[in-house]
C-alpha cells in the first residue's frame, strides 16, 4: 500500500496527536506527491477530497479508480 497526494503539506499534527492517544506513533511518516512511477505500479487509486479527484493525473488504463468523499 502506497499513500501519496496531489500536494505535500507535511503530517497534520493534529492527526499525529489523534494517533498517540490509541497509541500508535506517525510522527516518521512523509507527505509525498504521487507520480507517474506510483501510478504505473498502482492497482486502485482512491481520492478523497473533491478538489484530488478534479485534478488528480490521468491513471493508465489497468489502474481501477474511485472516489471516496468525505461529508463534513
Amino acid at each position: 500500500v502506497l499513500s501519496a497526494g496531489i500536494e505535500a503539506h507535511g503530517v497534520n499534527p493534529n492527526a499525529i496527536k489523534a494517533m498517540k492517544e490509541v497509541d500508535i506513533d506517525i510522527t516518521d511518516q512523509t507527505s509525498d506527491i504521487i507520480d507517474r512511477d506510483i501510478l504505473d505500479k498502482a492497482d486502485l487509486v482512491v481520492t478523497l477530497c473533491g478538489h484530488a479527484n478534479d485534478v488528480c493525473p490521468t491513471t493508465p488504463p489497468h489502474v481501477k479508480r474511485v472516489h471516496w468523499g468525505f461529508m463534513i
